[in-house]
């Protein structure tokens, strides 16, 4: 790898774990694993993380806190309002921009409309299923003003293909409704979702199973994830072929054991199917855990029978893989690239078809239930005779378990650690960054169809515009605030209380303690370097708080 860069890395960050309903979402765990693992891990010289303004204060004290675990201190690592995204870029600062979120892309317009130099930008994606996406991500991803040094980082070769599948779908049926031809200009390069391989690791199970008050001789299967036939996994043939398992393997004592959180009732149809097949003994449910490092690994086999499109990748057979706990799961999307069958645990072959031409026509009234992924989901077959069969070899045979948990440590290390997924990411920068070094191209601030026109939109609304010629003049309190009476009030982070102290000390300076709107706004521009409508917008504050009156 090239020496570290001394322009740094930005990316944003977001101290807060869960979602505004308070579900736990894994993108959302990763997003905020992923920030932890490249403070932690990066060899380059300088960070540089963007929150919104109320949360540099969190964020800060996340970060230190991150920081202090290096061996090697960081040269530079800085936590800045999302706002000063612009000014980095108009300097020539960022060395690349990753985002850690397919859909958002705002960093395209930033560089195309501030940057004197060009930059790479990275998105990775999560789930990229939804109907909304076709529109909101990747039609925009089509428009944005996308490069070669720029790469969506998909999670799975499987993903890439789905991904470039749906960009030359959204591309051609734009094409024959509107005419123009749009092509996303930059990459599609495949680097794997990392884990903490410290976290996630072998433990003692019996020591484990005594904490969770689970059966020390049992043999435990555990599936871990959202209980969510609509999203996620349909259980019901799981439980299923557990009953099967109860019933043929009258001597074992086997034991399933179903953690995630939970939406929408699903656990609640789920105990009612346990009752049905008479599991009620056997089967255990631990809604939110808040320790599933240590679920995984007390568990003897973990089991997941995904059949959903909004699974791209799959982060828990990760976690069972470091953890040293075999995996059975579903032949499908980015499993079969991280679990290897017969070697760390078993893919259980998955069987589709076509059957989803009436849920697109239907699909702007499913997909606000997640009916059409519902729908798609329950025509998705995992293979119920090859997952008993497979659950079976691995009850039976303590050794293969053991040796299946050794081989997938190993692996989970070698391919899946942050170390190693940081080095890879940093070396995708380096090598886009120097794809960015041969791009002429200046900075193209013309508007676009993207960029609001508030003024022209809503000027309409006001009583008056203003003509520039009105006549300013200090209130009294306005005056107090100049002379440091008082102080200058609460501001809400968009105005900067010394240029608003500026304004009020021209005024006081000049003849007759007045000036015209328009000259104060020059002056304001050339003393403090603004632009007119930042300076326009600081006076008009003035206005608003009655610290000076805006005359005939």
């Amino acid at each position: 790898m090239t020496a570290a860069p001394s322009l740094p890395l930005a990316m944003p960050i977001n101290p807060v774990d869960r979602a505004s309903d308070g579900l736990v979402l894994g993108a959302r765990m990763w997003i905020r694993a992923f920030s932890r693992a490249l403070v932690e891990h990066t060899t380059l010289e300088r960070l540089r993380l963007f929150t919104a303004a109320p949360l540099v204060g969190r964020a800060r004290t996340l970060v230190d806190e991150l920081a202090s675990r290096r061996a090697t201190p960081l040269r530079s690592l800085e936590v800045s309002p999302q706002t000063q995204l612009a000014e980095a870029a108009a300097r020539g600062e960022l060395f690349a921009y990753h985002e850690p979120d397919l859909g958002t892309g705002a960093m395209f317009r930033v560089r195309q409309a501030y940057a004197t130099r060009a930059f790479p930008i990275t998105l990775l994606h999560h789930s990229f299923s939804y109907r909304a996406m076709l529109h909101d991500t990747f039609l925009r991803l089509l428009l944005d003003d996308t490069r070669p040094c720029d790469a969506v980082i998909c999670s799975s070769r499987a993903a890439r293909q789905a991904i470039t599948t749906i960009l030359d779908t959204v591309a051609d049926r734009f094409a024959s409704s509107h005419g123009a031809r749009l092509a996303y200009r930059g990459r599609l390069d495949v680097l794997p979702l990392g884990i903490d391989t410290d976290v996630w690791r072998p433990r003692d199970r019996g020591d484990l199973r005594a904490q969770l008050g689970w059966p020390a001789g049992a043999t435990i299967l555990l599936y871990l994830g959202r209980f969510s036939a609509a999203d996620k996994a349909d259980l019901v043939p799981l439980l299923d072929v557990f009953a099967r398992l109860v019933r043929d393997l009258p001597t074992a004592d086997l034991v399933l054991v179903l953690a995630g959180s939970e939406r929408d009732g699903a656990g609640q149809v789920l105990e009612r199917h346990v009752d049905a097949r008479g599991l009620r003994s056997r089967v255990r449910f631990v809604i939110d855990p808040r320790t599933p490092h240590l679920l995984i690994g007390a568990a003897d086999v973990f089991v997941s029978p995904a059949d959903n499109i909004q699974e791209a990748f799959g982060l828990t057979p990760l976690e069972a893989m470091a953890s040293g706990t075999p995996q059975v799961v579903a032949d499908w999307d980015g499993y079969r690239e991280t679990v290897v069958d017969g070697e760390t645990g078993f893919l259980i072959p998955t069987t589709w078809a076509a059957c989803d031409e009436d849920l697109s026509l239907a699909s702007p009234l499913l997909a606000r239930e997640w009916l059409d992924h519902l729908a798609l989901a329950q025509s998705v077959v995992v293979d119920p005779q090859l997952l008993y069969r497979r659950l079976r070899e691995l009850i039976e045979q303590p050794t293969l378990r053991r040796t299946m948990g050794e081989a997938s440590r190993a692996r989970a290390v070698a391919e899946f650690s942050w170390p190693v997924v940081i080095a890879r990411y940093e070396a995708l920068w380096h090598e886009l960054s120097a794809i960015a070094q041969a791009d002429p191209r200046a900075a193209d601030p013309r508007p676009t169809y993207g960029d609001p026109a508030f003024w022209s939109a809503f000027r309409h609304y006001a009583t008056r515009a203003l003509t520039g010629s009105e006549l300013v003049r200090a209130t009294v309190a306005g005056t107090d605030i100049a002379t440091g009476e008082i102080g200058m009030p609460a501001s809400h982070g968009t105005i900067d209380p010394a240029i608003a102290t500026d304004a009020l000390h021209l005024l006081a300076a000049a003849p007759g303690a007045t000036l015209p709107f328009a000259e104060l706004e020059q002056q304001l521009v050339v003393r403090r370097r603004l632009t007119t409508a930042a300076a326009r917008r600081h006076l008009l504050w003035l206005a608003k708080y009655a610290l000076v009156e805006l005359g005939d």
